[in-house]
């Protein structure tokens, strides 16, 4: 029923008179006669469709997002003036956790509305606009589109390191994120420790998309609003309200402390480390690209400090945080938000 109304989705997304829509389908699951039997019926219910064209890839034993982006990645290098819509059939985990059928289904609906909605693909046409587009992005815990469906240009795409390497790149820089929070000089205080809030292992293809330093997303969701709105009531394309992202602060789902959010802001020795803003980003960026945003990027207005860590990361380059941070190397655990505090 999901998959159903996602390819009615898509077929009525179709602006192009004359053109089918094509779409590539990796399906999954375990079962002797699950290859033939998902391929058979994902087919038959693109064949009612007139303007929908799907090709078969593989069938996997396990739902492993990292797949269907390593071929995604793939084309786009074949293709790089296009554009490529990402789209699957999972409700993200924590409303899968909490929330109900409808709210999945709800979800999942505007979720794909959005990826392949007109708002989003007119957006990518336009060379000052944006690369990247969703339902909503969102920059904490990490820089991404809650749910994890988009639309994106191949020209971005192609600047993704391979999703085929990510989790391997991803997880040794975790690695030496938390020696440094050992040393003090980062902190980690507005998340609890967990797999995908760090994008380890399959949770890294959530990080993919947002994880290089020029993206400038766009996404689809009223400022102040969060993914709640879409799968709590029945929603129409007309509550879709297309901007430059980001625009929503915290978190997709009320998954941060807020008052730890308040108490990071409010102190300086733990606003200027936290791995959430400009410290963990920017040291993000140097450990998978040895790159940074450009001048006009909106990372150093949107930041807690921007302009003081664009100064400093003009000056010191790679070094930024390592020299920016140095002052709290070791300091007694005591001592944390007594000093250096505004």
């Amino acid at each position: 029923e999901v998959v159903m109304d996602q390819l009615q989705i898509v077929a009525s997304s179709n602006s192009r008179e004359g053109h089918k829509t094509p779409i590539f389908c990796n399906t999954f699951g375990s079962g002797s006669d699950t290859v033939s039997l998902d391929w058979l019926q994902v087919s038959s219910m693109c064949s009612k469709y007139d303007d929908l064209d799907c090709h078969p890839l593989r069938h996997f034993g396990d739902n492993y997002e990292g797949e269907t982006l390593r071929q995604l990645h793939k084309f786009c290098q074949a293709h790089p003036d296009y554009n490529v819509a990402y789209i699957h059939n999972q409700a993200p985990l924590q409303v899968r956790k909490s929330g109900t059928q409808r709210d999945n289904k709800n979800l999942i609906r505007y979720l794909t509305m959005a990826a392949v909605s007109k708002q989003c693909t007119d957006a990518l046409t336009d060379e000052n606009s944006c690369n990247v587009c969703g339902l909503a992005f969102f920059t904490a815990w990490m820089n991404f589109f809650g749910g994890n469906m988009f639309t994106a240009s191949c020209e971005y795409v192609n600047k993704l390191i391979a999703p085929t390497h990510f989790e391997t790149k991803m997880r040794d820089f975790i690695r030496v994120v938390l020696v440094e929070r050992l040393r003090e000089r980062v902190t980690t205080e507005v998340f609890e420790d967990q797999m995908d809030y760090f994008g380890l292992d399959r949770y890294s293809m959530e990080h993919w998309i947002g994880s290089h330093p020029t993206i400038q997303p766009c996404d689809l969701t009223p400022e102040f609003l969060d993914l709640d709105f879409w799968k709590e009531e029945e929603r129409t394309s007309d509550d879709f309200e297309w901007d430059l992202a980001p625009r929503h602060h915290g978190s997709p789902f009320l998954g941060f402390n807020e008052t730890a959010m308040e108490r990071t802001m409010s102190k300086k020795d733990l606003r200027e480390r936290e791995f959430t803003f400009l410290a963990g980003n920017l040291m993000k960026w140097y450990a998978l690209y040895n790159e940074t945003p450009p001048e006009d990027s909106w990372v150093w207005s949107w930041f807690p400090d921007g302009e003081k860590w664009k100064q400093a990361n003009e000056r010191y380059g790679s070094e930024v945080v390592s020299i920016q941070t140095n002052k709290y190397l070791n300091r007694p655990l005591e001592a944390r938000g007594k000093r250096h505090s505004d």
